[in-house]
C-alpha cells in the first residue's frame, strides 16, 4: 500500500483520516503544521500528500 503523509492543524480531523487510511492498510506519516509537513516530505519516501488548506 502507499506511504502518505497528512498534513492538518485540527488534531481530531488528523487522527479521523489517519484511522481511515491506516484502515486501509496504508502508512501513515502525521504533521501537525506546514514546517512539520515540509520537513517530513523532505525526510520520508512518499507516495501521495494530503494536506489541509487553511492552516495558521
Amino acid at each position: 500500500m502507499a506511504t502518505i503523509l497528512v498534513v492538518e492543524d485540527a488534531p481530531s480531523q488528523l487522527e479521523l483520516i489517519n484511522s481511515f487510511l491506516r484502515g486501509s492498510g496504508h502508512t501513515v506519516i502525521k504533521a501537525y503544521d506546514a514546517k512539520d509537513g515540509m520537513s517530513k516530505a523532505i525526510n520520508y519516501r512518499l507516495d501521495t500528500i494530503i494536506t489541509d488548506v487553511v492552516m495558521p
